[in-house]
């Protein structure tokens, strides 16, 4: 008589190709994911910059209308920030019109956004390639729309329009 040990059942395992086919799989898988979630990650920092960029047009607007149409009186110029205390200067005069502090302020505060950091003065794509820079603002107006050396400022009707 034969023992019900000596018979043989099947086994059911899967063998180590199996598992390295499926282990590869879920790795593409996977790897497709973490592209797409770049893509939007991507996507949100490009928004809102767009973002930002929207306030700062809204507190231009707001600013000439309190100021008889005219720009803020400076940009950035060539040596952006080398001199922070100037009023007049568009990173001190339109924060007032979005409900933040001017970047003097800031400055004197030790509050000075950092580059990727959740602040209007900061795009979160940009990255600070000037290290030796005192201060990080990637956002700047343009110069030529309101020179230092004008008699008066510029105004926004004085400002050409793109065809």
């Amino acid at each position: 008589m034969k023992s019900n040990f000596a018979q043989k059942l099947p086994e059911r395992a899967f063998t180590l190709i199996e598992l390295l086919v499926v282990v590869a799989i879920i790795g593409i898988l996977a790897a497709f994911l973490l592209s797409a979630l770049a893509g939007a990650r991507e996507q949100s920092h490009a928004s809102q910059c767009v973002s930002n960029l929207r306030q700062w047009g809204l507190a231009y607007q707001m600013y000439g209308a309190d100021n008889n149409d005219f720009l803020p009186r400076r940009g950035q110029g060539v040596q952006p920030l080398a001199q922070i205390n100037r009023p007049t200067d568009w990173f001190n005069a339109l924060p007032i019109y979005l409900s933040l502090p001017m970047f003097e302020q800031m400055v004197s505060n030790n509050a000075v956004p950092a580059p990727q950091s959740q602040s209007l003065f900061i795009c979160p794509t940009a990255i600070n390639t000037n290290t030796n820079a005192a201060y990080f603002l990637p956002y700047g107006m343009n110069m030529n729309l309101c020179p230092w050396n004008l008699p008066l400022p510029t105004t926004f009707s004085q400002v050409l329009k793109p065809i």
